[in-house]
């Protein structure tokens, strides 16, 4: 198939040097979080790769679920969606928002969270804007 170009980079290995670099220079850095290794969700990279970028927040973004409720809205219709949350308010309440050691790390590096449904279009952008969307974990 011709695209027109000769050669196009979509991705390089994470290298945490060169992605400070690249933040310094201004770019965009987008991860896509996973470490290949066994017995490690992909939640818990995405913060360890967004704790040493020094990141101002983390966007967990979740199939079928526009945030963190107090039960699973999929099972139980009244479920009460929250706006916002403490890393403390999880906790007590066990509320399933991430792979605890991920959660953990996230609440010891105060890294704020933003759960939002994927699907919804421009959420990222309108978190990023400031709107609130979904739930902010902070």
């Amino acid at each position: 198939m011709e695209w027109g170009i000769d050669r196009v980079e979509l991705a390089e290995p994470y290298i945490r040097l060169r992605a400070l670099r690249h933040l310094e220079k201004g770019a965009i850095v987008l991860l896509a979080c996973g470490n290949g290794q066994p017995f490690t969700t992909t939640d818990y990279p995405s913060v360890q790769r967004a704790v040493e970028l020094r990141a101002d927040a983390l966007l967990v973004a979740k199939n079928g679920t526009d945030g963190v409720y107090d039960a699973d809205p999929n099972k139980h219709p009244d479920a009460k969606r929250f706006d916002h949350l403490t890393y403390k308010e999880v906790i007590d309440q066990g509320l399933g928002v991430m792979d605890q050691s991920a959660f953990i790390l996230a609440r010891d590096h105060a890294l704020p969270l933003h759960v939002f449904d994927i699907d919804r279009t421009g959420a990222a952008a309108a978190i990023l804007n400031g709107t609130p969307v979904g739930t902010l974990i902070n």
